[in-house]
């Protein structure tokens, strides 16, 4: 018998797959519509869901599936991040019954007759080590799949979101990452990898060592340390920069830096760095800031920029505005 969680875990799931009947739709509707927390809840599972690509058609019965699921869960060998309580988040029982309602086979993280893994962040930021020694951190609501025997054959990673790879370099055997139709080659290096909302660019930055970023037909540009790249999904470009965009990779150790720095700029890695929507108003957009945060709230952030430049702080609605004449 599922308890009340799990009951609504499985009938969002059977929402999203497209496979609830109109009484479910309405009984998910109704829960998303109770409370702010469980619209939020949604959204993250749905998100899940969209990471998650189908690899087996079979049909299941989901309450018989989630059951053997549960009673899996203390067997389990599977080969993951080095990440303490992943099998006990909420994220890993989500993504569980999401892969047994769209038919995706649960033996995936079961056994060993089908290979791939998969490693979900929530809300925080994970840093872990892969099984070859690579370092990676993952950003907020990201997504990264490996096979299991990661290391040995070969070393490549689909991801889904964004994420920092300090890559233990291995000619013979090269790390490749994978995400939305573009693949990353590591030449010894440490960079890192990002897909906007919407999926319709990627942006690859090289802190250090050098990196070959081509798309499916083999076609790319290599790329060294202090470069970047923009891959453009619509026209299939890739568009390369000399510089790395500031604060670009603020989310693996908190630090923000502002050197005579648009406002406009930092409102934007505020909101990045913090998953808020932060904006400036048009009047102080221009107003330049030099300024180093190091682990610091948003409320700190917000405070010490508006006593700095003058400026005002309002709260509009879920939108953070910084407004004011002083500057100018």
């Amino acid at each position: 018998m599922l308890n009340n969680t799990e009951h609504i875990d499985v009938l969002i799931a059977l929402v999203l797959s497209g496979e609830a009947n109109p009484e479910q739709v309405r009984e998910v509707e109704l829960w998303r519509q109770a409370s702010e927390e469980n619209r939020v809840y949604f959204e993250e599972m749905k998100q899940v869901f969209d990471s998650v690509q189908a690899t087996d058609t079979n049909d299941y019965q989901v309450d018989k599936a989630w059951e053997k699921v549960k009673l899996s869960l203390n067997d389990s060998q599977v080969v993951k991040l080095k990440s303490k309580h992943f099998y006990e988040s909420t994220w890993f029982r989500i993504a569980a019954v999401i892969l047994v309602v769209v038919g995706v086979s649960w033996m995936l993280f079961l056994n060993q007759s089908v290979n791939m893994l998969a490693v979900i962040s929530s809300d925080k930021v994970m840093h872990d080590t892969m099984p070859d020694g690579s370092i990676i951190t993952l950003n907020k609501h990201s997504v990264i799949q490996y096979a299991d025997n990661f290391g040995k054959k070969n070393r490549r990673v689909v991801l889904k979101g964004e994420a920092y790879f300090n890559v233990v370099h291995d000619e013979k055997i090269p790390f490749v990452v994978e995400t939305n139709g573009v693949f990353i080659k590591d030449i010894g290096t440490a960079f890192n990898v990002s897909t906007n909302n919407d999926s319709s660019e990627v942006t690859v930055i090289v802190e250090e060592g050098e990196v070959y970023f081509y798309r499916s037909t083999g076609e790319g540009i290599y790329l060294k340390k202090g470069e970047s790249a923009v891959y453009n999904r619509g026209n299939g470009s890739i568009t390369k920069f000399d510089k790395l965009p500031m604060n670009a990779t603020a989310y693996r150790d908190g630090i923000l830096n502002f050197n005579n720095t648009p406002m406009s700029e930092v409102a934007s890695a505020i909101s990045k760095l913090y998953g808020v929507n932060v904006i400036a108003d048009e009047k102080i957009a221009n107003c330049k800031l030099t300024v180093r945060f190091e682990n610091e709230s948003l409320e700190t952030v917000l405070s010490i920029i508006s006593e700095t430049l003058g400026l005002e702080v309002k709260h509009q609605d879920t939108t953070i505005v910084f407004s004011g004449n002083a500057c100018n």
